[in-house]
């Protein structure tokens, strides 16, 4: 797994971005991280959109290294390759997170 995340210290942001894969060819995973997901009522009580383009969330539930950690895998959508900067959002039992910003790269950048 590559580091897809920098931290500007002069700009108190996280900064992320797909360095070295192609989303258009290759499957990529978003693995998300939170509380309370874990006592969500089904799967589909758990909503991701990336970009605008809804993911389909594969697993929502308790993480198993760390205690009261949940986490979230969906696997990023191939029509959002190339996006640049797009908002992560999602919702789990009509809850809405705080936004993330993500860049999608294109092949060679």
């Amino acid at each position: 797994m590559d580091s897809v995340y920098s931290v500007s210290s002069s700009h108190m942001e996280c900064r992320i971005g797909l360095t070295s894969c192609t989303v258009r060819t290759d499957q990529v995973y978003f693995a998300l991280f939170g509380t309370g997901i874990r006592h969500r009522s089904s799967l589909a009580s758990v909503i991701a959109t990336i970009g605008g383009a809804e993911g389909e969330v594969s697993f929502a539930g308790a993480q198993v290294d760390f205690v009261g950690l949940d986490q979230i895998n969906m696997p990023v959508p191939r029509s959002i390759g190339g996006s640049g900067e797009v908002d992560v959002l999602l919702t789990v039992k009509l809850q809405m997170a705080n936004a993330a910003r993500v860049n999608i790269k294109s092949a060679g950048d």
